[in-house]
């Protein structure tokens, strides 16, 4: 009985991780200037839900993993910053699906914060 249970929760644990993704994404936070921005957090929004997902500190250039459902959806990054500066990114569906293939790699280049 030990056995079957010891493999119920190996079949759980394995069934309940195959269904997330990774979505990196990376950027360059700067001002109108084009001068980059420290002290800031990046969140990643789901559209649908008009939520936020999850939020990261993080300073001028920057690269982040999130974890995400696998199914297509739309998502947006919002910035903020200490010095009271925000902004984000236009709505992207992810993952991208690009020439056949999947692309998990989102790079928004500059985001400018007003």
């Amino acid at each position: 009985m030990n056995r079957i249970a010891s493999l119920a929760v190996l079949v759980f644990f394995l069934v309940s991780c195959m269904g997330d993704s990774t979505m990196f994404v990376s950027g360059r936070i700067v001002d109108e200037r084009g001068q980059a921005v420290e002290g800031c957090s990046v969140s990643l929004y789901l559209v649908a839900a008009n939520r936020q997902l999850v939020s990261r500190a993080v300073s001028g250039k920057w690269r982040e993993d999130f974890v995400v459902s696998p199914r297509p959806r739309e998502y947006y990054i919002g910035v903020a910053c200490a010095s009271g500066l925000a902004g984000k990114t236009a709505k992207f569906q992810f993952p991208l699906d690009e020439g056949g293939g999947q692309n998990r790699a989102v790079d928004f280049g500059e985001i400018v914060v007003r």
